[in-house]
C-alpha cells in the first residue's frame, strides 16, 4: 500500500476555561491531547494536575499517564485562556501521517470525572482556520493548522545564494 503524506506544520489552538458548578472554585484540573479518529493516542500537550489526576478519566484512558514533550503542572487554580501549539509529531517525535485528528480537553473541578470537548481537523497540505462554538465549560475556541510547505519554495531568499570559491569552474566572484 502507499504511504501516507507526512506534511510538516503546526496546529495552534486557542480555548477558555469557564467556571463549572463544582465543588473547587476556581481550582481545576485540565488535560488537552491529540488522537487520530481512530482513538490512537497521539500526544498530550498539556496536564495540569495533582491529586485529583484520575478525574481526568479519558485522557488517563487514552494516554495512560503519558506526558512526553508535555506542559505539565500542578493543578490549576483559575479560569482563563490556554494556548496550545503541536508540531504534528506523535510521542516519538516521528511526523504522523497526513489525516483526520482530534485535539480532546478535558477539565474537573470536582471529585468526579471531568466534563470533555474534542475539535476535529484534517492534517494536510491546505491550511485550516476555525472557531468553534462554546460547549460545555469551554469558550472561545480556535483552532488554526499551518503546513509548512514542502521542496524549494519554502527556502527562503537567503539560502539560494552560493559561493563557490576558491574553484576554478567558478566565474569571477560578484
Amino acid at each position: 500500500s502507499p504511504t501516507k503524506a507526512q506534511t510538516t506544520g503546526t496546529l495552534t489552538l486557542s480555548i477558555t476555561t469557564t467556571e463549572p458548578a463544582g465543588n473547587y472554585n476556581g481550582v481545576h484540573v485540565i488535560a488537552i491531547w491529540i488522537e487520530d479518529t481512530n482513538g490512537n493516542f497521539i500526544k498530550t500537550k498539556i496536564r495540569y494536575a495533582d491529586t485529583r489526576i484520575q478525574y481526568l478519566n479519558k485522557w488517563v484512558s487514552a494516554s495512560l499517564y503519558n506526558v512526553t514533550d508535555a506542559l505539565t503542572g500542578p493543578t490549576r487554580s483559575g479560569h482563563g485562556t490556554i494556548n496550545v501549539s503541536w508540531n504534528a509529531t506523535d510521542v516519538a517525535g516521528i511526523t504522523v501521517p497526513d489525516n483526520h485528528y482530534r485535539v480532546y480537553v478535558q477539565m474537573s473541578d470536582q471529585n468526579a470525572a471531568g466534563a470533555s470537548t474534542f475539535l476535529e481537523f484534517a492534517k494536510d497540505t491546505n491550511a485550516q482556520s476555525l472557531s468553534l462554538p462554546d460547549t460545555l465549560n469551554f469558550t472561545n475556541m480556535t483552532l488554526s493548522w499551518t503546513p509548512v510547505p514542502a521542496g524549494i519554495s519554502a527556502l527562503s531568499a537567503s539560502a539560494l545564494r552560493f559561493q563557490c570559491s576558491p574553484n576554478p569552474l567558478c566565474g569571477p566572484a560578484l
